[in-house]
């Protein structure tokens, strides 16, 4: 069953943005390890295969798409790890392997062929079904899709950026073809997700899109006591975690764009997750 979600208002006048409506569409996990849009790239990879397939991906030691994926396949499922296996393993990888995933660790200076070569990589397990790192593919675009509910009230949909999956889900889907979608890029790379999404979804739906690359503050999981911060100081101010790898970039980034004067006024913020353990929500 797919999460359902709430739109919380945010309060952008001490922000000295008046005349601006902000929301952040949080999703409820129906597991805790499922958290954002984990659930909805999952969505046709887990649902298109016999209830018995095997199903096995990538991501690092802190990988909320591995973490997802266990919670999902149980003993179903198999991560390939970046990096060597640690003395400790950390609470990701411990929930990974108590909800059943089979672990397998990869130095980093292979760990992309294994990513990049999938016969290298079903190696491992010949009857798996691979699924790639992030959870992206066309059935992970096709998921994302599900997301675009109830967004007639918005101008514009703001969301963080990796791989670009859950963008391009959204550009294709029916009920987002009125706003535009403002990507934030968390990796460095000037112009690449652009390229990319562009491919997947073709120039008409491209025109609606708007990748931000220059808010990666370093590149991926990079950060900065400026970046600290503000994912400090917003979460005491609206109650709101944002993880530091993707959401607090695209919300920092997200706050330049609507005081450069955007044209959209009614902005909704798609909070994709990215905390782990840690509940979206604080209390």
């Amino acid at each position: 069953m797919l999460p359902d979600y709430r739109d919380i208002p945010v309060d952008l006048s001490a922000m000295g943005l008046p005349g601006r409506r902000l929301h952040v569409r949080v999703y409820e996990a129906n597991k805790p390890e499922i958290s954002g849009n984990k659930a909805f790239k999952l969505w046709y990879w887990l649902h298109d295969f016999p209830e018995n397939a095997r199903f096995l991906s990538f991501g690092g030691a802190f990988s909320n798409h591995l973490l997802a994926l266990s919670a999902a396949a149980g003993n179903r499922s198999i991560g390939i790890v970046r990096g060597e296996k640690p003395a400790r393993l950390n609470p990701w990888l411990k929930r990974m392997q108590n909800n059943g995933m089979s672990l397998h660790f990869v130095q980093r200076s292979a760990f992309s062929a294994f990513r990049d070569n999938p016969q290298l990589a079903l190696e491992m397990a010949p009857d798996a079904v691979l699924i790639p790192e992030g959870g992206g593919g066309q059935k992970g675009i096709q998921g994302a899709t599900l997301m675009a509910r109830d967004l007639q009230s918005y101008d514009a949909v703001a969301l963080p950026g990796g791989t670009g999956t859950t963008a391009a889900g959204l550009l294709l889907a029916e009920g987002a073809r009125h706003c535009e979608i403002h990507c934030f890029q968390a990796l460095k790379g000037e112009g690449y997700l652009q390229r990319e999404i562009s491919a997947w979804v073709g120039a008409s739906a491209a025109k609606q899109l708007f990748v931000h690359d220059q808010f990666h503050f370093g590149g991926y999981a990079r950060r900065s006591d400026q970046l600290l911060l503000f994912a400090q100081q917003w979460k005491q101010e609206t109650g709101i975690a944002l993880d530091e790898v993707y959401g607090a970039k695209a919300m920092f980034g997200l706050l330049q764009v609507m005081q450069a004067n955007s044209p959209a006024k009614r902005w909704l913020y798609v909070h994709t997750g990215g905390l782990g353990l840690t509940p979206a929500i604080g209390g």
